[in-house]
């Protein structure tokens, strides 16, 4: 649910609204889940979107089923991903206090 519904539909594509309860049990499912913080999986997942299949792109395809899947968590990023994660806006991300909380 923290990275379903929280970190994908919610916060990276915004899919629909939450009220701050909604938004503490989904950041705290995201914790469960051990995927980073929600501001980084955000940040990762919007460079997949928008250099999708390039060196950019956090997981990449190209670099197998397993890497895009399960290894992109394992490895340290690319100097591309944080080239290029570093233009990408997560000002909406950072004014939530409970994501920069999470963050911190």
């Amino acid at each position: 649910m923290g990275i379903s519904a929280g970190a994908h539909r919610l916060w990276a594509h915004r899919s629909y609204k939450a009220k701050w309860q909604l938004r503490l049990f989904l950041m705290i499912c995201n914790c469960i889940g051990m995927q980073d913080s929600v501001i980084v999986w955000v940040r990762d997942h919007r460079c997949h979107h928008k250099w999708v299949e390039t060196d950019a792109d956090p997981y990449n395809i190209k670099r197998g089923f397993f890497f895009a899947h399960v290894g992109w968590l394992l490895m340290k990023k690319r100097a591309m991903v944080k080239e290029y994660g570093s233009k990408i806006d997560i000002s909406d991300l950072t004014s939530d206090p409970i994501l920069a909380f999470q963050h911190r």
